[in-house]
């Protein structure tokens, strides 16, 4: 009986069989190797919002946004001084069942709508495979070079977004397919909501 309540007749045998307690010191030694890094270190690497809108209810074809933005805030997203990324986050954008339409967005300088940028397009191809709830989700775009290319004189940013069917009309002969006429509505049941809107210069990872 005692051989087999033996670890040593099992081939392997403990450290310490008298004093099973870590020295002290070693663990205090392992504790500060994971105290958080200091405001110096962690600054460079948290996001800085530059702007921001909340509550946004998309029930028109066309929704505009406007963004105030301080004055040097604009000159360091137009002309950052270091490998940065402008992004806009579109927090908890919601829909309660099928807006019907795919949304394009874009981003111009405030009072300037003829020079908009495209930023990209939300749909709802895979949405709403789950029963009994919403579908909820946060979006993110890289807009960097589109807000440089707006340029510093900027006294804000608009953003727009607009109901689109999703196809293209056919190409006339020499060119490409262009945009097909903006006719897409969103379905009032829907309740499509855009919970926050921020506009994020971040450093580049």
């Amino acid at each position: 009986m005692s051989d087999f309540l033996s670890t040593e007749a099992n081939g392997y045998v403990y450290e310490q069989t008298t004093n099973c307690l870590r020295n002290p010191k070693q663990h205090a030694m392992r504790v500060a190797a994971i105290v958080p890094q200091n405001k110096e270190t962690m600054s460079v690497t948290v996001p800085t919002v530059v702007g921001s809108a909340a509550t946004v209810k998309l029930t028109q074809p066309k929704t505009t946004v406007d963004i105030s933005v301080p004055k040097q805030m604009i000159v360091n997203l137009t002309r950052p001084t270091g490998p940065v990324e402008t992004k806009l986050v579109l927090n908890r954008v919601t829909a309660k069942t099928p807006p019907g339409t795919i949304l394009h967005v874009y981003v111009e300088a405030k009072g300037k709508p003829a020079h908009r940028k495209f930023v990209g397009t939300i749909n709802w191809f895979i949405a709403f495979e789950r029963e009994g709830g919403p579908d909820v989700r946060t979006v993110t775009f890289d807009i960097t070079d589109e807000v440089k290319a707006l340029g510093v004189g900027l006294s804000g940013l608009t953003l727009t977004f607009e109901a689109s069917p999703g196809v293209v009309a056919p190409p006339a002969k020499g060119r490409l397919a262009a945009p097909a006429p903006k006719t897409a509505t969103i379905s009032p049941n829907s309740d499509l909501t855009i919970e926050l809107v921020e506009i994020r210069q971040e450093p580049v990872k």
